[in-house]
């Protein structure tokens, strides 16, 4: 974007201010007061647009044109909205695109880029160069929305704590929900990367705080722990925020059970149930709540607050509505599950019974969470991969099925990491 654009577009905004009752000496004051402030911010944009325009060359295939048009973007949406604190940085050329957005308020900035971010993405390996030097750490990503989750979250963490640049495929299925700050390359995977990992699916790994030596990793494999990313929870929330479509979907759910009504606390429930009454998954440690933990944990809600309405999401619509005739709930009818996840997060609090799933849409809504506390069962293969401590949140409220008992209580193992 050119310095004059800039300038243009700022005059533009000046000219709609009313200076009908100011009069000319005033006016010309005030005129000239704005026109150098508009001239000092115009500046430092040129600065800014100049310093990643300079580094270009550097990095083979550059496409000058199309980095132009992008920070022309980018920079619209930061000058419609000047109360948002964001520093934006992107840096484009044939290969990569990196994206880093911080500050108070991205969501405006997000909005624009939204699900338009691949298209700036081409396909290659990453040209080393002294903007893009150092070492890089990848996921392997398995499983499905929840696990992919865990999975980028932790890897994210793990990443900001070794200093090391993370990589993503163009191609992971994350892209179809959330706008990923994270730098995309054909296969996602450093070169002449090691293969670290975890001992356990739900616990923490220390040592994958402070990789030693550094080194290109990649880091395995399901990485259901919190305290991987307990640093830059925020962080988190804002690189899984759906897309517009999907928020809107949510939204209209939610508007249509509600009815606009005032003061309502929409609590959501998740109900996991599917695959996991399968005989080799309850084998191996899997549970699912019986119904008097549901009702128990609505009547918590309901003695909380003065009027309390339910959304229900499951993956078993039947069980819950031949078992669970409650008044004030609604049931999703969960056709998309990202849809079922933004419509979760979007409530007050969250029941979860178990699953990645019903994890994160908890992590989400950052209210109040009931979690199931029968899980895994006890003395089984599960059990011995599970830590309490590492994967639910401390704030979290444990409930069985005949209500409260302290997490403590059932801890099935002590993790040594």
């Amino acid at each position: 974007m050119k310095f004059i654009e800039i300038l243009h577009f700022i005059k533009m905004k000046f000219q709609r201010v009313n200076m009908v009752k100011l009069n000319s000496k005033l006016a010309l004051c005030f005129e000239l007061y704005f026109s150098i402030a508009i001239l000092s911010f115009g500046f430092v944009l040129w600065i800014h647009e100049t310093h990643l325009i300079a580094v270009l060359p550097k990095i083979e295939g550059t496409n000058k044109s199309q980095l132009q048009a992008r920070m022309k973007q980018i920079y619209t949406s930061i000058l419609q909205d000047s109360s948002n604190e964001l520093a934006t940085e992107a840096l484009y050329s044939n290969d990569v695109i990196v994206s880093k957005y911080v500050g108070t308020d991205g969501e405006k900035l997000l909005d624009g880029l939204n699900e338009t971010t691949t298209d700036f993405v081409s396909t290659s390996k990453i040209k080393q160069s002294p903007e893009l030097s150092g070492f890089y750490i990848s996921g392997a990503y398995t499983g499905r929305l929840g696990n992919l989750m865990f999975e980028y979250a932790s890897t994210l963490g793990i990443a900001k704590s070794n200093n090391l640049t993370m990589l993503i495929s163009v191609q992971n299925e994350l892209h179809k929900y959330f706008n990923l700050s994270v730098m995309r390359t054909e296969r996602g995977v450093p070169e002449k990367a090691d293969n670290i990992g975890e001992n356990g699916c739900c616990r923490f790994a220390r040592n994958l705080m402070n990789i030693q030596p550094k080194r290109n990793v990649t880091v395995h494999t399901y990485l259901q722990s919190f305290k991987y990313f307990q640093m830059i929870q925020e962080v988190i929330r804002r690189e899984f925020r759906f897309h517009t479509s999907i928020r809107e979907a949510a939204d209209m759910f939610i508007t249509n059970f509600t009815k606009m009504e005032k003061n309502v606390t929409l609590v959501g429930i998740h109900v996991r149930r599917g695959d996991i009454l399968l005989k080799d998954k309850i084998d191996f440690g899997y549970t699912v709540p019986s119904t008097s933990y549901f009702i128990n944990a609505m009547d918590y809600f309901r003695i909380q607050f003065s009027n309390v309405k339910f959304i229900v999401c499951s993956d078993d619509r039947k069980w819950w509505e031949k078992n669970m005739n409650l008044t004030n709930v609604v049931i999703s009818k969960g056709t998309k599950p990202e849809v079922d996840m933004a419509i979760l997060s979007k409530c007050d609090h969250v029941i979860i019974s178990t699953g990645t799933f019903g994890w994160w849409a908890a992590f989400l809504a950052n209210g109040i969470t009931i979690y199931y506390n029968n899980w895994p069962s006890f003395n089984t293969s599960l059990a011995r991969e599970v830590d309490h401590k590492d994967y639910f949140i401390p704030d979290w409220i444990p409930m069985d099925d005949n209500g409260f008992r302290p997490a403590s209580v059932t801890l099935l193992t002590t993790s040594n990491n």
